[in-house]
């Protein structure tokens, strides 16, 4: 549909440039929902959960990673001693036992730090730090942004919203056929070739449904703005498989394909479960 509504912004078909866009819109966000639903029937996450998890794992690691300079550093000098006491009391196990739990484990991993962090009794250690307080915000904010990720997938669209969206879809394309087949109503040979001119992308993506048929599967989803076919894992044309839930394969720290780099701290698992009650249970909290 973005080639169809390409096409006729060329030939100055404001009206069916405008319609064509609706139904690409609509499809885009159809194929958002039915992918938010394959996501937590499978128990993955999407790219904006696995994208926030990065985020959320690279603040623990330099949080740790700064307080463990601090020590080295200022060994026997009142800054080490700050470090080391907040080392203590906010990454007994390293960083690696917060940043390999699943996502909502996680969540709730940095948030017990963040609490931890607001100890009066680590005020004045927090205080020889001057980098430390503004770290600790940052970390406050990207995990509130994570929270609010992962809470989308507590609210899924039900079945019947998707059917819904399906058959609103269904009615755009025929809008916008109905628009292309009446620009060529004259006969004459330029209207005629502007109206096969707008069909073709139309055409095309019937075919390639046609031949998906013939190889005996479901079409494939299709990417709105292209046209192109999109990957769908085992080829049933709606349930392909989601990311893998943490991007690498055995949860290891930021950047080390998985590997463990905690001290003693084998590889976690980070598998993903989906949020208890995917139809709307109780949501993570989305502030500390």
């Amino acid at each position: 549909m973005r080639e169809v509504s390409r096409r006729a912004e060329a030939l100055s078909l404001p009206a069916l440039a405008a319609q064509a866009t609706r139904a690409a819109d609509h499809d885009q966000n159809l194929w958002a929902m039915r992918d938010r639903r394959r996501y937590v029937n499978e128990g993955h996450y999407g790219p904006d959960a696995f994208d926030m998890d990065n985020r959320v794992d690279h603040c623990v690691v330099g949080l740790h990673s700064y307080l463990d300079s601090q020590t080295r550093m200022y060994r026997d000098m009142p800054q080490g001693q700050a470090a080391t006491a907040l080392l203590t009391r906010l990454f007994p196990k390293g960083p690696g036992a917060i940043i390999r739990l699943p996502y909502a484990q996680q969540h709730t991993a940095v948030h017990g730090l963040l609490l931890a962090a607001d100890d009066p009794a680590l005020a004045d250690d927090i205080a020889q730090l001057t980098e430390f307080p503004g770290m600790l915000e940052r970390l406050r904010t990207v995990n509130e942004e994570y929270a609010a990720v992962l809470n989308a997938y507590n609210h899924v669209p039900q079945p019947d919203v998707v059917r819904e969206a399906q058959a609103r879809g269904q009615d755009l394309m025929a809008e916008v056929i109905v628009l292309i087949l009446a620009h060529g109503i004259d006969g004459s040979p330029e209207s005629i070739a502007a109206r096969d001119h707008l069909l073709e992308p139309v055409q095309r993506q019937n075919q390639a449904i046609r031949q998906s048929r013939r190889r005996r599967r479901p079409a494939q989803d299709v990417d709105p703005d292209t046209g192109a076919e999109l990957p769908n894992g085992d080829g049933d044309g709606d349930d392909d498989a989601g990311l893998p839930v943490d991007g690498q394969p055995n949860g290891g720290l930021p950047g080390d394909n998985g590997a463990s780099t905690d001290d003693g701290a084998g590889a976690g698992d980070d598998s993903q479960a989906p949020l208890p009650d995917s139809d709307g249970g109780d949501d993570i909290p989305a502030t500390l």
